[in-house]
């Protein structure tokens, strides 16, 4: 934050909360959320707590992600969930889609190309495209993650306009 401020930069600083397996207590998440909203992130990406979910721990996993994007959008923050689909059966994958509307969630799949027959079924679910059913969040190669990228780089600087403007009187 200080470089930021130092170097009068627009570059928004973001960090991973409860890395690498999700496993943290929801109020040792809510502390490392808060402490990085005072240190300046502008996005928040959390890990999703994949072992919860593999046990069964569905309203467990519901109330963290519920209880964790509050605390980013009421700091106008970009938040965004990590779960390792590596630890995950095409089965828990498709739980993961019933759980969450397409329209609520999207998802992002990065593999490698030797992968991708691995992962042929994801193509299908709804919750790897954008709103307008032009654009597939699947990447296999550096150019298709540089295209991925870029695609979230302009949602959130779109977004960030509009908590700018719009948003400028609302008091969480």
């Amino acid at each position: 934050k200080e470089v930021n401020v130092k170097a009068k930069s627009s570059v928004r600083v973001g960090t991973v909360i409860d890395v690498p397996d999700g496993n943290c207590e929801i109020e040792a998440e809510r502390k490392e959320a808060n402490e990085a909203i005072e240190d300046g992130a502008g996005d928040l990406d959390f890990v999703c707590n994949y072992n919860a979910f593999k046990n069964g721990e569905i309203d467990l996993v519901k109330e963290e992600i519920l209880i964790a994007t509050q605390i980013g959008l009421a700091s106008n923050k970009s938040v965004k969930w990590i779960i390792e689909v590596a630890a995950l059966s095409d089965k828990e994958i498709i739980q993961l889609s019933a759980l969450y509307s397409y329209d609520e969630v999207k998802f992002v799949f990065l593999y490698d190309k030797e992968e991708e027959s691995d992962f042929e079924f994801v193509k299908w679910l709804p919750h790897v495209w954008d709103d307008d059913n032009t654009f597939r969040f699947i990447a296999t190669d550096t150019n298709e993650i540089k295209e991925v990228s870029a695609y979230f780089e302009k949602v959130i600087e779109t977004r960030d306009h509009i908590n700018q403007t719009d948003m400028e009187d609302v008091t969480p």
